[in-house]
């Protein structure tokens, strides 16, 4: 099996809102940028193409070399490099080391503020939100210039909630990227879309998001679904949502703040955060069997021990390698070390596992559209169906539950399950999701319009 922060791309109590509202300043500095661009590979975190800045060449750095430490610190990683980076301040320097053809090669930059996003054919508004908790929460709009599904009351938003990592958002890169795509989408079919990067993350303020908790992370992105819904160019009977993997499990809390007519989640579950961990790795267990039931049976009883040692009875790693060495050696085979699985922290885990799920789903009186990937063995199609079991108890008709065939966690398409596990997050290009999600909204939007008529 994969380490569960290879996989995890995907919850909370609640607090009261802040009645934040747009800020008509914006106070938040632009975090600074690397002026590089990376990505994930078998060896590390490679760099995809030839950077632009003199320094980098100066130190003889090319595309494919390896980025080995950030200020002496060992990068391994997509999440080390999240966790070194989220909130870079602009013009301090940072020393970047980099492995080129097996030779270390050293080179100092200083980070200068990220350029804002820009979009043909809309306007992009960076704001700020202050949450419940007092952080700065950053924001950004996207308005279409012209959209078929302007009402008098105004135009459709959708709010995009991310999943469970600390990244920022707030670029919008081109089609060539499944989230920007998705926002691109939106776009041309005339919504509003807005999102928000969580504490910690980007300019948001905040310590950082891989040592934040899940509460606050629900807070800040209930402030800001709040401010999106009060905008005066927004028609707040069409507010949607789209919750990708942990934002999809997070959305009934987030809707407790605002009115969302409607929302599709992909990815997500309903289980308490504790239970859906152990469940998802028994169904990966079956699907792609490699060890024998015995031997599965074995390591799951073990991990279980572990999970719920440490997520609900909420004692300490260096308690349980003691108390239990051999399931805890096993259980950091699986999810990496303990004391921030998934690339964050025990609180955000214990906290999640607190989040009453199945209460606020049955207070949510918006319709619901789950789709599931048919190769997403990262989710667990049953326990993420049982949203829409709990609305059409209560409200018949007004949730359903749709398989996109292929489809892995990441959107992309496989002709087979082996080859989804081979090739997880890089299939073949697919926008199925993409073209069901803004259908639906599109014409959950335009019934809406035709009611009120």
């Amino acid at each position: 099996m994969m380490k569960l922060q290879c996989w995890m791309t995907f919850i909370t109590l609640i607090a009261g809102l802040s009645g934040a509202v747009f800020a008509e300043v914006d106070t938040l500095e632009r975090r600074g940028s690397l002026g590089i661009a990376l990505q994930p590979a078998a060896q590390g975190i490679v760099l995809s193409a030839p950077p632009e800045a003199a320094a980098y060449q100066a130190a003889d750095i090319t595309a494919g070399a390896i980025l080995a430490e950030i200020d002496g610190q060992p990068v391994s990683g997509w999440l080390d490099l999240q966790a070194l980076t989220h909130q870079l301040p602009s013009g301090q320097r940072v020393d970047l080391t980099f492995d080129v053809d097996g030779e270390r090669r050293s080179v100092t930059i200083e980070p200068q503020p990220s350029n804002p996003s820009v979009v043909p054919g809309a306007d992009v508004i960076y704001g700020q939100v202050e949450s419940a908790d007092g952080l700065r929460i950053r924001t950004v709009t996207l308005v279409p210039e012209i959209s078929a599904l302007r009402s008098d009351q105004g135009l459709p938003g959708v709010f995009y909630i991310q999943g469970i990592t600390c990244q920022s958002i707030d670029r919008i890169t081109g089609r060539s990227h499944s989230r920007s795509r998705i926002f691109l989408d939106l776009l041309e079919a005339g919504f509003v879309v807005s999102f928000a990067d969580k504490p910690g993350v980007g300019d948001s303020d905040g310590e950082a998001c891989t040592e934040g908790g899940f509460d606050r992370e629900i807070r800040a992105y209930q402030a800001a679904a709040a401010a999106f819904a009060d905008r005066e160019d927004i028609d707040a009977s069409r507010v949607y949502a789209i919750g990708i993997s942990m934002g999809g499990y997070q959305f009934p809390l987030i809707a407790e703040a605002v009115d969302f007519a409607g929302v599709i989640t992909w990815g997500a579950g309903v289980e308490p955060w504790a239970d859906y961990l152990i469940g998802n790795f028994r169904e990966r267990a079956i699907m792609r069997p490699v060890v024998s039931p015995e031997q599965h049976e074995a390591g799951l009883r073990a991990m279980r021990r572990i999970v719920h040692a440490l997520i609900i009875e909420g004692q300490q790693p260096d308690e349980l390698r003691e108390t239990m060495p051999q399931a805890t050696a096993l259980a950091e085979q699986q999810l990496g070390p303990l004391e921030a699985f998934a690339g964050r922290a025990l609180d955000f885990h214990r906290e999640a596992d607190q989040a009453e799920l199945w209460p606020a789903w049955t207070r949510y009186e918006g319709e619901l559209l789950v789709l599931h990937g048919e190769y997403d063995w990262i989710s667990t199609a049953s326990d993420h169906a049982k949203a829409a079991e709990i609305l059409n108890r209560m409200r018949p008709g007004s949730a359903s539950v749709e398989l996109l065939e292929g489809l892995d966690h990441g959107f992309t398409h496989h002709d087979s399950l082996e080859d989804s596990f081979t090739r997880l997050f890089n299939g073949d290009a697919s926008d199925l999701f993409h073209q069901r999600a803004v259908d639906w909204l599109s014409e959950l939007a335009d019934t809406m319009v035709t009611a009120v008529e």
